[in-house]
């Protein structure tokens, strides 16, 4: 393929974010590439008895890059004959999103397709329905009105009444873009669409590699705390069915067993905490424990003082933190004194000398325990353990704890080479992403000439 070139002259826009473009080129609003510019229909509620429920489209059935969503059924409405005359969809309209509960969800657009027309649907009056001139205009102004070009027009132009931005036919009627010949249009509809595929392709990619990096990992850190690191070793039966062989010098044990468990009473909560507004001890809630680190990002604090005083729920090195409710599941060690508190629902699990707090640690965050503890989970709304189930969680360890510390480093080693693999991997994807952006932007105003590229 040819290197890419640019235009032989260029002019100022007078647009400052579309900068300069082709000399032939000018700068118009959306409006004069429109034939019509409607909101839409909803009609009344379908019953799932009449015959006459027409199909309606709303913002659910459009992805936040302007393709559709196909898993979403669009809704059955019943309207009346002009509403239905009216918003019905013909192949080249553009669906936009002009109101939604979230800011990256308004502008998204769709392109209404052959497929989509032959199903006789209209759209819904939180969409905007633009019927440019021609199918090649249609294409452009898809690539265009999903591009960050148009999106920042939003947000200037967008009024905002009740905290959300709302489109509205005029705002998007005075869109400022880049305007050139309709075979320079459909050019860059061409190689956008071709080059975005591309991309899109490679970013699925690398998405499901990060996918099975992750089942690496689980594998990794299952295998290890229920077999050991030796594939040589001679295995005996659990007596656990979902467990199953396990090495023959090895235990299963109940974490009450391997180690003392607390958490902060709702009584000296409400006596003490609610007093205690700030200070220089971390008080940490379930929202803070990852899977292995704390997230400090957002934090409430408590005085040494209240620490000192609620000496039971006060966090040492070597302790295990562990959320007894909604993010059930993580699990992190603390490794420094005087840092740390419970606040309410967090376990505080203190290893005895029988067990290595790290291999601890990585039992609690392996498959087996996840499994054990969904198993008991008896609530209907967000996950719920109790501390008298959570002594009951059964897991395998070697008695030897020279041993618990090989499988640890073994662990470790491995968690952390996986780990840098899915954050390169995930950097990758975000340079690839950018570089769509950058990509479609330079094209669609002129800094790159792909006109020759049909």
């Amino acid at each position: 393929e040819k290197e890419l070139k640019k235009y032989p002259k260029y002019k100022p826009s007078g647009v400052e974010w579309i900068g300069e473009i082709p000399q032939e080129w000018e700068a118009k609003r959306l409006k004069y590439f429109l034939t019509r510019n409607d909101g839409g229909v909803w009609g009344d509620d379908y019953d799932g008895i009449q015959k006459n429920a027409t199909k309606v489209f709303r913002s659910t059935e459009i992805n936040i890059d302007g393709s559709w969503n196909f898993d979403e059924e669009p809704a059955l409405r019943v309207l009346l004959d002009h509403e239905k005359e009216k918003a019905l969809l013909k192949e080249g309209d553009l669906l936009v999103t002009k109101s939604s509960g979230s800011q990256l969800h308004i502008g998204k657009t769709a392109l209404v397709t052959k497929r989509i027309e032959e199903q006789n649907c209209c759209y819904s009056n939180f969409m905007q329905r633009l019927r440019p001139f021609n199918i090649e205009a249609s294409k452009f102004l898809h690539i265009f009105l999903n591009s960050n070009l148009a999106r920042d027009q939003y947000n200037y132009l967008s009024n905002s009444t009740t905290g959300l931005a709302n489109l509205s036919a005029g705002l998007l009627n005075d869109i400022l873009l880049p305007c050139q010949r309709t075979e320079e249009q459909t050019a860059i509809a061409n190689f956008l669409d071709e080059k975005t595929v591309k991309i899109d392709t490679l970013i699925e990619k690398k998405k499901k590699l990060i996918e099975l990096l992750k089942e690496e990992r689980t594998a990794v850190i299952n295998q290890a705390v229920t077999r050991g690191i030796n594939p040589k070793v001679k295995l005996k039966e659990s007596g656990i069915d979902w467990l199953g062989l396990i090495p023959e010098h090895w235990e299963v044990k109940k974490v009450g067993y391997l180690s003392y468990i607390t958490k902060l009473t709702g009584f000296e909560y409400t006596q003490k905490w609610e007093t205690s507004n700030d200070g220089e001890i971390i008080a940490i809630r379930g929202y803070n424990i990852r899977e292995g680190f704390l997230d400090i990002s957002k934090v409430e604090r408590i005085s040494q003082k209240l620490s000192n005083e609620l000496i039971r729920s006060k966090l040492f090195k070597n302790d295990i933190v562990y959320p007894c409710t909604g993010t059930i599941g993580n699990a992190v060690l603390i490794r420094e004194n005087d840092k740390y508190h419970i606040n309410q629902n967090i376990a505080k699990i203190t290893p005895k000398k029988l067990i290595h707090p790290r291999f601890l640690l990585w039992s609690l965050l392996s498959f087996g325990v996840k499994s054990q503890i969904h198993f008991n989970n008896v609530s209907q709304m967000q996950p719920v353990i109790l501390i008298g189930e959570l002594r009951q969680i059964k897991i395998t360890c070697p008695k030897n704890i020279h041993e618990q510390l090989q499988i640890v480093q073994h662990i470790e080693t491995e968690t952390k080479r996986i780990d840098g693999t899915i954050t390169k991997t995930e950097k990758e994807i975000e340079l690839l992403a950018e570089y769509r952006t950058a990509l479609i932007s330079e094209v669609v105003t002129g800094k790159i000439d792909v006109s020759n590229k049909v």
